[in-house]
């Protein structure tokens, strides 16, 4: 028998953290630190003097916060996985859907790890729902192949379907050969899907950009 086509997972070893989609930065209490325009638009409706300390104390956090992640996916990128790993799982514990993004791939590929698709499934999922787009894709190869879940095309077609709309080309190519092996009812349920995740997640408009399938 033949095996099946597999479908291209997504490689995210040279992607800074920092340009990942859905990346939400949290502080040292997790709570979310506001990206610079939400700094300026609580800046413009504070009242005078304007906190210009606690200004720099966020843009300063901020910064750190995004050097520190650097750091790591050097060391990644370099071949360093104990230290990456380390690091990345601190931050991926916070809750920071960049660094989820890469676990999943750390466990995916075996990089330092004994490979584990269940982790690697379990990192990407987090990271999806967050609406990072190359986990979003990546849990959609999983979903189609059967690696680390139970092979469920509804769902592969519901998360390639996500991460075309915010213009993954590599989903949109997987969505379109999935769609190959499904019927057309089973087509607009995957879809179905898809939007009634958007909703969920306020009609975020980065989901505006709708497929043609």
């Amino acid at each position: 028998m033949l095996k099946r086509k597999v479908f291209i997972t997504t490689i995210v070893s040279l992607v800074p953290l920092s340009l990942a989609s859905g990346v939400g930065p949290k502080s040292e209490d997790n709570a979310p630190i506001k990206d610079q325009h939400e700094l300026l638009k609580d800046i413009a409706s504070a009242p005078f003097p304007l906190p210009i300390s606690r200004v720099m104390d966020v843009l300063e956090q901020q910064i750190k916060y995004i050097a520190d992640r650097e750091r790591l996916i050097i060391a990644f990128s370099r071949g360093d996985y104990d230290v990456a790993l380390q690091g990345l799982q601190r931050f991926a514990d916070r809750g920071d859907g960049a660094a989820q993004l890469y676990m999943g791939v750390i466990y995916d590929h075996g990089h330092g790890v004994v490979q584990d698709h269940v982790t690697a499934v379990s990192w990407y999922r987090k990271s999806a729902e967050q609406g990072v787009v190359e986990a979003q894709n990546n849990l959609g190869v999983h979903y189609t192949n059967g690696q680390g879940v139970a092979e469920e095309y509804l769902q592969a077609y519901k998360w390639f379907y996500l991460a075309a709309a915010q213009g993954n080309s590599q989903a949109a190519r997987n969505r379109d050969m999935l769609a190959q092996r499904m019927s057309a009812g089973q087509i607009a349920a995957g879809r179905q899907l898809a939007l009634n995740w958007i909703k969920q997640h306020g009609n975020e408009s980065r989901y505006h950009k709708q497929s043609s399938q």
